[in-house]
């Protein structure tokens, strides 16, 4: 069941609703087993084949934690993580893995629905309970810590320590005014990046990665605007989703942390690992990066160390070497911008706006990597955004003008713009890009904008203003529950739901 989709708005989520509301009259138990109940039941409705699966993961891992709890045994640590990493790589990755050894496939690769998010969840618990950061006593808190409907698909990578106090406080799950307004204007705003936006540009970005595929040559303009489209479709899916996320815990009175920082507004690739997908990075770098040794052994080591954790992290998304090369080409990134740091310092200053723009050209290319479903279709789409191969065009109404110099002018590799090229090169999106970039860059994201009422857990308010078009003017954006605001929130609604008939899955529901 997607969170875009009238099954899920106008009948699962208000169910959940009212039962929430009326078990919260017998106690904070009957209430958490509720959500539980609604848990299992949207992720049986989706994919009923592996709810075993679920709930033998949750059992072995709860009973592991316990151990680790009593015994402080490294062993039993070691035994739980390896269990996990067996069955993800299992489930996920055994064809790629018996592919690179010769092995011959057998079927094709079903991956049960949000294995990678909820493998991950109970990594780090067992690490922390070992750490003794929490104890694992509650095994209904961590049953909704797991099966938490609006994180279980897709994230964010939550921890432990993060909820259980609030699953565990008096007035826990109880449907306030304040909660269900707040969460229902990041619920609107995040349907209505999906399904407006994201959805919208992707008609820009797919045919080319579609044409890429083919022997045919992916033009200059072509090239640039499916990368640009893919670029901000996935910002808005992801952003959009993310917002949807802590939209829909909060309505229960849960603070989910903060997983999309504006990740577009970095001026480096060490910024923007920061801002995207934060929790994902803050697991890597905290169960990952600093069990390989992180910095402390040397700069040469931290280097090797930060380029093995964006590997695997390419791989987390997905069995394919595209992934893999993508984790890779941001590993060398990350390793660029430290070693830059660590030789210049701060004696010399690169402008600002041309860090940014280093940045986004990095992040473009590799997006290409991400998307792209073969090396073949990504080196097309190289070799259209740099103009080799007789890709670049000019306007037909130039070659007259030009006269003598048309054969020149061919020779260093243009061509001139034919009916066929045009019609692929998708004339319309100009005005899409540019709303794109406007609110990317212009506009505070959604936990500034609510930052009075604190929608998330783990995020530092009030830097984000700073960092947009709107704030720089004296401006601001500041949510509040008035009747102004709830009409806004009422409109985006509206617009995104009437959009419901061109719904697709999110892009990050498929790792």
């Amino acid at each position: 069941m997607l969170f875009n989709s009238y099954e899920f708005i106008l009948i699962f989520l208000p169910l959940v609703l009212l039962a929430t509301w009326i078990m919260r009259f017998f106690g904070r138990i009957p209430a958490l087993l509720s959500l539980v109940i609604a848990s299992f039941s949207f992720y049986g409705l989706w994919e009923a084949d592996y709810i075993a699966l679920l709930v033998l993961s949750i059992f072995f891992n709860y009973m592991i934690g316990n151990a680790v709890y009593s015994t402080h045994n490294k062993s039993l640590l070691a035994i739980g993580v390896a269990a996990n990493l067996c069955l993800l790589a299992y489930y996920k990755y055994r064809l790629f893995f018996g592919a690179m050894v010769g092995l011959p496939a057998e079927g094709s690769l079903l991956i049960p629905l949000g294995i990678s998010f909820y493998t991950f969840h109970q990594i780090s618990f067992l690490i922390d309970v070992h750490r003794n950061n929490v104890s694992p006593r509650g095994f209904a808190e961590y049953l909704l810590y797991v099966t938490f409907f609006p994180q279980l698909i897709a994230g964010p990578i939550v921890r432990f320590t993060e909820v259980i106090s609030q699953f565990k406080n008096n007035r826990a799950f109880k449907l306030t005014y304040s909660n269900t307004a707040v969460g229902l204007t990041m619920l609107a705003a995040g349907l209505f990046k999906k399904q407006v936006i994201a959805d919208s540009i992707s008609l820009y970005a797919t045919p080319m990665f579609q044409l890429a595929e083919t022997s045919t040559p992916v033009t200059f303009i072509e090239a640039w605007t499916g990368v640009l489209a893919y670029t901000f479709q996935i910002y808005f899916d992801f952003s959009g989703y993310s917002d949807m996320a802590l939209g829909l815990a909060r309505i229960f009175g849960i603070r989910l942390p903060v997983n999309f920082n504006s990740p577009y507004k970095a001026t480096s690739i060490i910024d923007f690992w920061r801002r995207w997908h934060i929790s994902l990075s803050r697991f890597l770098r905290d169960y990952l990066y600093v069990a390989l040794g992180g910095k402390r052994r040397g700069k040469g080591r931290r280097h090797i160390n930060v380029l093995v954790v964006m590997l695997l992290g390419g791989l987390w998304h997905g069995a394919a070497w595209t992934f893999v090369l993508w984790g890779g080409l941001h590993g060398i990134m990350l390793i660029i911008n430290h070693a830059w740091r660590d030789v210049v310092g701060t004696r010399w200053r690169i402008p600002s706006w041309l860090c940014w723009c280093l940045t986004m050209m990095g992040v473009m290319l590799a997006w290409t990597l991400f998307r792209a479903e073969s090396l073949h279709a990504v080196w097309n789409i190289w070799q259209g955004l740099i103009g080799i191969d007789g890709r670049l065009v000019l306007p037909t109404s130039y070659q007259a003008s030009l006269g003598s110099l048309t054969p020149l002018v061919e020779m260093i590799g243009f061509q001139w713009v034919t009916t066929e090229i045009v019609a692929r090169s998708f004339p319309t999106s100009g005005g899409w890009l540019l709303a794109c970039f406007v609110i990317c860059l212009g506009l505070p994201n959604t936990q500034a904008w609510l930052r009075r009422y604190r929608p998330a857990c783990g995020l530092v308010y009030g830097d984000l203003d700073a960092r947009s078009a709107l704030g720089a003017t004296g401006l601001t954006l500041q949510w509040r529950p008035t009747l102004v605001w709830a009409g806004l929130t009422t409109a985006m609604l509206v617009v995104a739901v009437y959009h419901f008939g061109n719904t697709s899955e999110f892009i990050y529901w498929q790792f």
